[in-house]
């Protein structure tokens, strides 16, 4: 009868272990889903950010030739207007 409860509590204790196994196994697989989703998220979210940053690049090269134009014709207007009065002051 030993022999037969030792048995029993045996396969009881095997049943639990599978049962257990298949629960981490699952349980793992979700985590694993999970953490691959996020990783893609971040991936996603990086390469939206280079975009943006190349973009800020670009128009920031725009915006620096505008005032660099913009520099060089009021320059251009100030010696324009400031020839005259070296002209005189050389009479």
């Amino acid at each position: 009868m030993s022999t037969f409860n030792s048995l029993s509590q045996t396969d009881r204790l095997e049943a639990k272990t599978n049962q257990l196994e298949i629960k981490l196994t699952a349980q793992i697989e979700d985590l694993k889903a999970r953490v691959e989703a996020n990783i893609n998220s971040c991936r996603a979210k990086s390469s939206d950010l280079y975009v943006d940053v190349a973009v800020l690049k670009s128009s920031h090269k725009n915006v620096l030739w505008i005032l660099g134009l913009f520099a060089i014709m009021a320059l251009s207007f100030v010696i324009g207007l400031s020839i005259p009065t070296i002209l005189r002051s050389l009479r």
